[in-house]
């Protein structure tokens, strides 16, 4: 394992020896590997020593943080104007309890009038805050270590239709796809997605590599993939199927 990630990296930066940087799903396709290993690649303790980093949707050789943090300042800005044009009017969007909702909905653009869908309090509260939102919380009994709703009819969750959808699974697995910590979180995800139109996958690197309880469904079901590998600067890609 560790020799393979190895000849990965030093590929990567014989790549790099030709141009200043290479977007992740180049790479994806030179490797041969899903882009989930490639960002693992990335941020193993090895990706240091061979003076390579990501930042965006790219791979670059280091550089210093001068220079890092004009360019970061400038992506950030790309990043909200491109999750601000996520969302239309008229559009009914499903959010889940996921830790980054709050950062996804304050780059919704203030003038859209949409529908925002939760079974999240945190979530309901971040909607709850945007002037033209519709904020509709699904009831229940509340669990408060997952911050859900648990209803023991969801007669209204199996019936709406959803424009979008932002889902945070607790892991991601090349394997084992996308999952999450409890049975009713699972249901849930699951009758959403079977209601959705454009599906965003919502993941951070702690949930890379990793398998949760439950099972949702492979990650090639989703349609967009955003990833906080920087907390502060969030990157939407179209899925390829696999991460």
């Amino acid at each position: 394992m560790i020799s393979k990630r190895l000849e990965r990296l030093r590929r990567m930066i014989s790549c790099l020896d030709h141009q200043d940087k290479i977007h992740i799903k180049e790479l994806v396709r030179i490797l041969e590997v899903s882009e989930m290993t490639v960002r693992r690649d990335l941020n193993s303790d090895y990706a240091s020593n061979f003076g390579i980093e990501s930042y965006g949707g790219y791979v670059r050789k280091e550089t210093n943080k001068n220079i890092l943090n004009v360019e970061a300042s400038s992506s950030m800005e790309e990043s909200t104007k491109l999750i601000s044009e996520l969302i239309f009017s008229e559009d009914v969007v499903f959010f889940d309890s996921g830790k980054y909702n709050g950062q996804l909905i304050d780059m919704i653009n203030q003038d859209v009038s949409f529908t925002g869908v939760t079974t999240s309090l945190n979530t309901f509260m971040f909607l709850k805050s945007k002037p033209n939102c519709k904020p509709v919380l699904l009831g229940g009994s509340y669990d408060d270590l997952n911050d859900v709703f648990i209803s023991h009819n969801n007669d209204i969750l199996k019936s709406m239709v959803y424009s979008k959808s932002f889902l945070t699974p607790n892991g991601l697995h090349d394997e084992f796809g996308a999952t999450v910590e409890t049975e009713y979180c699972a249901s849930v995800a699951k009758s959403v997605l079977s209601r959705t139109i454009e599906k965003y996958l919502v993941c951070s690197n702690e949930s890379l590599d990793t398998v949760s309880k439950f099972s949702v469904c492979e990650i090639g079901v989703f349609d967009y993939f955003i990833s906080f590998e920087n907390t502060s600067n969030p990157v939407v890609s179209q899925a390829g199927g696999t991460l």
